[in-house]
């Protein structure tokens, strides 16, 4: 079984490369950024956390235990319920990873002036994500809710 820190160092490992030889001279990357897997923690039998690359930003979840025949195709849709909300996640496969589920948070990450920006982005974003709302929230908020990247955003700014 893969922990938290084995899964980070495939993904930065695998989406440097892609970087390096796929993403070449495509014109929506911001060089100030560099690839880098924030927070990844277990979450069940996955791993969750944030992967910054030059062209997104995604919330990533990747089985602990490699399967050998996937259950989803890549393009599937699911929608995944952690504690600061339930978000959709899309289906997807890369070579030296397996399968995996990922859920767009920034693409392209023109936003992002310099890397130490966006790694604190995706930090805030695993905090708000891991942590039940607080019990001083509406009724609303401790109910199950589909939060769009904007009001997850919009969350984290505390602008409800």
């Amino acid at each position: 079984m893969r922990t938290p820190p084995q899964i980070a160092a495939e993904l930065e490992g695998v989406f440097a490369r892609i970087h390096r030889d796929r993403m070449a001279d495509v014109p929506i990357l911001n060089e100030a950024l560099r690839v880098e897997a924030v927070g990844f923690v277990a979450c069940g039998d996955e791993v969750l956390g944030v992967l910054v690359t030059p062209w997104f930003m995604n919330l990533l979840l990747v089985p602990a235990e490699p399967a050998v025949d996937a259950e989803q195709r890549p393009g599937d849709k699911t929608v995944v319920s952690v504690p600061g909300g339930d978000f959709e996640f899309i289906a997807a496969y890369e070579d030296g990873i397996g399968p995996y589920r990922m859920c767009s948070l920034f693409s392209p990450v023109f936003e992002f002036a310099d890397h130490d920006t966006a790694v604190a982005t995706a930090a805030a974003v695993m905090d708000r994500l891991l942590n039940e709302p607080e019990a001083a929230e509406s009724e609303r908020a401790r109910a199950p809710v589909r939060l769009s990247r904007r009001e997850l955003f919009q969350r984290m700014a505390g602008r409800e």
